[in-house]
């Protein structure tokens, strides 16, 4: 499971990638149960510039899929790619970013 007990000063926030919102019905309960599924971050051990750093969490290279409920989600964040050497190719997309890059400033 996903903590951030070595990120001190997210006060017990996670950060997570939406993947897809969807919702289904529970016929027990008698109500509609809006969800998301997601991708967790971890936090990074990179402290240049005193902004969290988060990466992709991934078990045997894989990362992992969860299904949550909406209410758990508190607000948004922005990541922004941690650029290392080099350039990014004329065609590269913002919508590749979160799959080409392994690291992220959390702001």
């Amino acid at each position: 499971m996903v903590t951030n007990e070595d990120c001190p000063g997210m006060e017990g926030m996670l950060i997570m990638h939406i993947l897809l919102f969807f919702s289904y019905y529970d016929d027990y309960l008698q109500e509609t149960i809006p969800c998301a599924l997601i991708n967790w971050f971890v936090h990074a051990d990179e402290h240049l510039t005193g902004m969290w750093v988060v990466k992709p969490e991934r078990i045997a290279g894989q990362k992992p899929l969860q299904v949550i409920h909406l209410e758990a989600i508190m607000w948004g964040s922005h990541l922004l790619p941690v650029f290392r050497e080099g350039f990014l190719d004329e065609e590269f997309s913002f919508i590749d970013a979160l799959d080409a890059f392994r690291t992220f400033y959390v702001n």
